[in-house]
């Protein structure tokens, strides 16, 4: 059966470290993808920041099939990506899964990432039947939502309500699974927040301060994190001059800290503060007030500090979230073949700025808009090259067009290094992404050519000559 993973109020996201003794899991499967297709688990490294990490990996034999295991300390949610393409699972330790993919998977035109979740059917054995509870959950609950909104939002009867929630109590109240039991009740803690049966004050004392932090539970953490989110824009809204100086404050974050701590709720749970510092300094980083050299120290700082080793590693993983493809950070190298089967790396193009051009075999607008980037790369006087990559099987089209307008640069196959897009972010085509000579990134979101993309390369190349 194909299993119906999300909630209406689940983000999902998922957070693991590693406490007390692994198992292994072990994913076996079947795909009509050709040979050589990659298949991956990936988890996030935590909830919060939402950074990926791949725990195991393969290529499908010459059939289809292939073979994964990876060491798992607590139960999960994760994902399985078949090339670019992903679904979502969960994952308890020493569980087995058989997983087939069927040939014929929904798409949306114009983006690579924005698409329907891979679909594939599944058994397991000895996950204590929690893939197909959660499953079964999400789909009675998704129904209620749909079916009740008006009266669960609007009304003040809340009796479906707990109607409801008695039915799920008495449908799951044999299950073993801790995990499932903690989901189904910030399930109905969200219902409960979002229906304004409790109070803002209420929900913060009786479920995020004085219980434990639940940060394996997707559930939980999706709460917390949409909870905050609108506590942190009342904040901000009402503090907005003092919180920006203490943002861009040098030094450490006590200021920061002390300003959440006037909440007298919040003065009593170092670890939710801290969560909450950085789920705020992540909301302001990209802020052009906000200082991001400042925000990077105080989650340095944070890292190493505090006396949490979860809040420790969130710390890290934001760091490494927020830093990514911006200015002044390495860009992600690569090495794939020209049309005559040469490599071309990145760094083959050191001392020089480079316009990386994504863009796809079947997309029309891609190639009307390659002339365009030609005069301006031209009207750089050669300070700028293009590289355009091609992220598609095929790419018959794209050297076609490339050799009946005698373009002069190079034309590259992503397909050998078929996770570059991701490592870009690339979600849609075309995707122009400017390079400093020293191999960082200039501007990871560069605007089409003609809405002022020339300015903007001056503006970088400026930008660049100009540090010390």
């Amino acid at each position: 059966m194909i299993i119906e993973m999300k909630t209406f109020a689940v983000v999902l996201l998922v957070f693991i470290f590693c406490h007390g003794m692994a198992q292994n899991i072990s994913i076996e499967g079947t795909s009509h993808a050709k040979e050589g297709d990659l298949v991956r688990v990936l988890l996030y490294a935590d909830q919060f920041s939402m950074l990926e990490k791949t725990i195991a990996q393969t290529r499908c034999n010459e059939q289809g099939n292939f073979v994964l295991t990876a060491p798992l300390t607590l139960t999960t949610f994760g994902f399985l990506a078949l090339n670019l393409d992903k679904g979502e699972l969960y994952l308890r330790p020493g569980a087995s899964y058989q997983v087939s993919i069927p040939a014929q998977q929904p798409e949306i035109q114009g983006s690579i990432f924005d698409q329907v979740p891979l679909q594939f059917n599944m058994e397991v054995t000895n996950d204590d039947n929690l893939q197909t509870d959660i499953g079964l959950f999400n789909q009675l609950y998704n129904q209620f939502i749909y079916e009740n909104a008006q009266v669960i939002y609007k009304s003040r009867n809340k009796q479906v309500l707990d109607d409801f929630k008695s039915e799920m109590t008495l449908r799951f109240k044999d299950r073993k699974s801790e995990y499932l039991r903690d989901y189904i009740h910030y399930a109905f803690v969200s219902l409960e927040w979002l229906s304004k049966r409790l109070s803002n004050n209420e929900i913060l004392e009786m479920e995020l301060v004085s219980n434990p932090v639940l940060y394996n539970n997707i559930q939980y953490t999706d709460f917390f994190k949409t909870y905050f989110d609108n506590y942190l824009d009342a904040f901000s809204n009402r503090h907005y001059n003092e919180l920006t100086r203490a943002l861009n404050q040098p030094g450490d974050y006590l200021t920061l800290k002390q300003m959440l701590q006037r909440d007298s709720l919040l003065k009593t749970n170092d670890r939710v503060v801290e969560l909450a510092m950085m789920l705020l300094m992540s909301k302001s980083y990209s802020l052009p007030e906000i200082k991001k050299t400042e925000v990077i120290n105080k989650l340095k700082l944070l890292s190493g500090v505090s006396k949490f080793p979860e809040n420790k590693e969130i710390a890290t993983h934001f760091i490494e979230k927020l830093t990514d493809l911006t200015y002044g950070y390495p860009a992600p190298s690569f090495a794939v073949k020209n049309e005559y089967g040469i490599v071309v790396e990145l760094n083959h193009y050191a001392g020089k700025f480079v316009l990386l051009n994504f863009i796809s075999d079947r997309c029309q607008i891609c190639f009307n808009e390659l002339e365009k980037i030609q005069k301006i790369s031209l009207s750089f006087q050669g300070k700028v090259d293009l590289l355009t990559l091609v992220v598609s099987d095929e790419w018959d089209n794209a050297m076609k067009y490339k050799h009946d307008k005698q373009f002069q640069w190079e034309f590259l196959k992503v397909t050998s290094q078929m996770l570059l897009p991701e490592q870009y972010h690339v979600r849609t085509f075309p995707t122009y992404i400017l390079i400093n000579p020293d191999g960082t990134i200039a501007n990871a979101t560069m605007p089409m050519p003609d809405e002022n993309m020339e300015p903007y390369i001056n503006r970088y190349v400026k930008r660049f000559q100009s540090k010390p």
